[in-house]
């Protein structure tokens, strides 16, 4: 009962945007539970939006080693990953992930935009146009291979691709935004095109 509300205060904090705040209390509820999987999956997305993303690692590498099924751990451990500059590990981790869920559609994306980051633009394609195909696919998912068209400077092709669900003046701040990614490193890419919530 203990863990369970201290898991509910965490869950109010992050949503009030408290990361700091649902940290403490994610923490809270791991010391009550050390088995407590959503709580340490929680306290990973905190660490994440606390720009403390190697710690974040260490919990979602708990959270899956008390839960080796579960695919928001091996989402979540991803992104921590990528914003580490462990682009590689982070690309194994979501191929581990779609050995057990294949169709999962945010796994997929990110190993797509893990991909792009090490310049590996060619795979990230092919898979983002299958997620774009798929019926559960999002006006996110659309953008996210118009960032990558972007990301290679075909900034027509994403404009064309934008412009099915953004209006004029989005598609103008989008193409300013995969424009000034030009001048960033690795990581720093990683930092702005993972918003934090990519990590569920």
């Amino acid at each position: 009962i203990f863990r369970r509300h201290a898991e509910a205060i965490s869950n109010t904090l992050a949503a009030l945007g408290d990361h700091p705040g649902a940290a403490s209390a994610y923490r809270q509820a791991i010391t009550l539970d050390g088995k407590a999987t959503e709580a340490r999956l929680g306290l990973g997305k905190a660490l994440i939006n606390t720009g403390e993303s190697d710690l974040a690692v260490a919990e979602y590498k708990m959270a899956l080693a008390g839960d080796p099924a579960n695919i928001d751990a091996n989402n979540g451990l991803g992104v921590a990953l990528n914003l580490t500059g462990r682009h590689q590990a982070a690309e194994n981790n979501y191929l581990d992930g779609l050995e057990r869920a294949p169709d999962h559609l945010a796994l997929q994306n990110n190993l797509a935009m893990s991909l792009a980051l090490g310049g590996e633009y060619g795979d990230a394609i092919s898979i983002l146009r299958k997620v774009i195909n798929s019926p559960a696919a999002t006006a996110t998912n659309r953008n996210n291979l118009a960032l990558v068209l972007g990301m290679m400077g075909r900034f027509d092709d994403a404009a064309i691709l934008l412009r099915r669900d953004l209006n004029r003046e989005q598609v103008k701040n989008n193409l300013d935004f995969y424009r000034s990614l030009t001048a960033l490193n690795s990581r720093q890419r990683a930092k702005r095109i993972f918003g934090v919530s990519t990590a569920k």
